[in-house]
């Protein structure tokens, strides 16, 4: 089970010291994982426990070559795993061979009888790649609690802040 302290950089960890650089007004910056999900996705929850969702992910690598074409390398594996609310959701909307997008960081560990390095990704936000998945998003209202609408959504269209330049084609998508 995973606690507070298993997801918190250690005093010393670049990432903390890094964040202690940030301006309030900075961004909240996680490191991120892509790829797809390489095996059926596993969600415990014990009695009174924290939800914990596992799933192996495969990582395609390419390499650019000189003629602007791409060679395809060998497809890296990994372990992803989540806790809590991001286990739960993840389990409902992952399946296998999915691809995805996680936000959290690299946890790497030493296993103190056989000395191996084991590495995972402790994701605390995960959703489909939007550059790889097609499909809707339902925007019909939700109730925040029992008898109650959540607040429209504002449909005025979006305003530039900035002059816009000449307008372009929109782009295919898909693929």
């Amino acid at each position: 089970m995973a606690t507070r302290d298993d997801i918190t950089p250690a005093a010393g960890d670049p990432r903390l010291e890094s964040e202690k650089r940030q301006p309030a007004s900075a961004p909240d910056l996680h490191d991120s994982f892509y790829g797809f999900v390489a095996s059926n996705p596993q969600f415990t929850h014990p009695d009174g426990g924290t939800p914990r969702l596992y799933f192996k992910a495969g990582q395609e690598h390419y390499r650019p070559e000189p003629d602007g074409t791409f060679t395809k390398l060998e497809t890296t594996f990994h372990d992803v795993v989540a806790f809590r609310a991001a286990a739960v959701r993840g389990f409902e909307r992952l399946a296998k061979q999915d691809y995805f997008v996680a936000q959290g960081q690299l946890d790497i560990s030493v296993d103190e009888d056989t000395g191996v390095q084991r590495t995972r990704f402790i994701a605390n936000r995960l959703g489909h790649d939007l550059a790889r998945t097609r499909y809707e998003v339902d925007r019909t209202p939700q109730r925040n609690s029992i008898g109650q609408e959540a607040p429209a959504r504002d449909t005025a269209p979006f305003q530039r802040s900035e002059p816009s330049g000449p307008e372009r084609p929109s782009p295919a998508v898909g693929l």
